[in-house]
């Protein structure tokens, strides 16, 4: 990967953490709270909130949202248009392969 291409995907992962954690303070929720409804541990989740997604798979994200009453959905941006998908969408799509 390149350098500058490795840096904006940390800042986006450190803005995607920021803004988990943000969410889950908003629904009054501590990360033991949300690690105990994911079924991960209270360490897994700071390190989440902290942008530590490297191993991070988009279903560990969607757990995330789950466990704030939320569901995820996927943009893919092209230049004319762009195509929303939630992730049970996707995950039917895999389950044909």
């Amino acid at each position: 990967m390149r350098p500058r291409a490795s840096a904006r995907n940390l800042a986006q992962a450190y803005t995607l953490g920021g803004r988990l954690a943000q969410l889950r303070e908003e629904a009054g929720l501590t990360q033991s709270e949300i690690a105990a409804r994911m079924h991960i541990s209270q360490p897994r989740v700071s390190k989440l909130e902290q942008g530590d997604l490297a191993q991070a798979e988009v279903g560990t994200i969607q757990r995330y949202v789950a466990a704030l009453g939320g569901r995820l959905k996927l943009v893919a941006d092209f230049d004319d248009h762009d195509v929303t998908v939630s992730t049970s969408q996707v995950d039917r799509t895999e389950a044909c392969f």
